[in-house]
């Protein structure tokens, strides 16, 4: 064998010894890198129902959103990525007019430890646009049944966030401080009450009792309906049955009103769902019913996802 010598001529080094030396640092620069990498290093697993799940090091985990969800091409699709997204800013591309809603989903979902629900969807086929491009697509999320609405861009479709999730003109807190005298239309859960106060405190008899609350979850007041009109009457038969129901009605105070939170209900827009468009609401492609349904939002949840 051949001997090294070092620089300084005061160790030699046979070159078998030399190569073993160094094949050992290699080995353990080698091991070393592999445990870090594989501390650090993610998982993916896929559930039965085909969703993607990354498993955090540190035991945490979060459902998968593909790079191209944003440019998602169908209408299903979209909300699909849109439930699994990972935060609320993730949500923002997959939505309609983007910049304009990020303060309002700021505001909604802010402040709050975010969880992605599970969901199934309960629209079953890709649903048919009506002529103005518009589809709804229907959604068991964490046992609530939502709809929401998307309308088909040149991006791809696009969810209309203020419809799906009740959003309004105003809060709450600024229509009770304000108490507006004109028409403002509100996107609410409506049940029928037995409260009466304030200005309505003798209405009994002439005008149903309505409390309503908004999207969020936030109670706005109580709503009062004449009991002989057309709009008064669809009213109670929608809310008969005592459940909290997602509908969108046009309400303003009395003048000179005492308290904000006691308001006439002026004009019934839909008794169904959050939707409205002017000056036509166009007709959309009825949902498949669903193999397993979930329930409609009732008095105990907070708000819509």
């Amino acid at each position: 064998m051949h001997s090294l010598k070092d620089n300084f001529g005061q160790k030699t080094l046979d070159e078998g010894e030399t190569c073993m030396r160094i094949k050992a640092t290699a080995t353990l620069v080698i091991f070393g890198l592999a445990t870090t990498l594989s501390c650090l290093a993610q998982e993916t697993v896929v559930t039965r129902d085909g969703r993607r799940v990354v498993l955090n090091p540190e035991g945490t985990w979060h459902y998968a959103t593909n790079a191209s969800s944003t440019s998602a091409g169908s209408a299903l699709d979209t909300v699909r990525a849109y439930l699994s997204a990972p935060s609320w800013r993730d949500r923002t591309p997959l939505v309609m007019s983007p910049e304009r809603m990020k303060p309002l989903m700021e505001s909604r979902y802010s402040g709050r430890r975010w969880e992605v629900p599970e969901f199934q969807l309960l629209t079953q086929t890709e649903p048919t646009p009506s002529q103005t491009g518009w589809v709804k697509v229907e959604a068991d999320v964490s046992g609530d049944t939502i709809s929401y609405y998307l309308k088909k861009t040149k991006e791809g479709y696009r969810i209309d966030w203020e419809t799906s999730v009740g959003c309004n003109p105003m809060s709450p807190e600024e229509f009770r401080a304000t108490r507006p005298t004109t028409a403002v239309r509100f996107r609410v859960f409506a049940k029928l009450d037995d409260y009466y106060n304030y200005e309505f405190s003798d209405a009994q008899e002439i005008a149903y009792s309505i409390a309503i609350s908004d999207g969020g979850g936030k109670d706005i007041g109580h709503g009062y309906a004449k009991r002989n009109d057309k709009s008064g009457q669809a009213l109670f038969g929608k809310l008969k049955d005592g459940r909290k129901h997602p509908i969108v009605v046009d309400v303003q105070c009395l003048p000179n009103a005492r308290d904000g939170s006691v308001f006439l209900i002026t004009k019934v827009v839909n008794l169904d769902d959050w939707w409205f468009e002017e000056p036509v609401q166009p007709a959309l492609s009825p949902v498949r019913p669903p193999a397993t349904g979930g329930r409609r939002r009732s008095a105990s949840f907070g708000e819509r996802k």
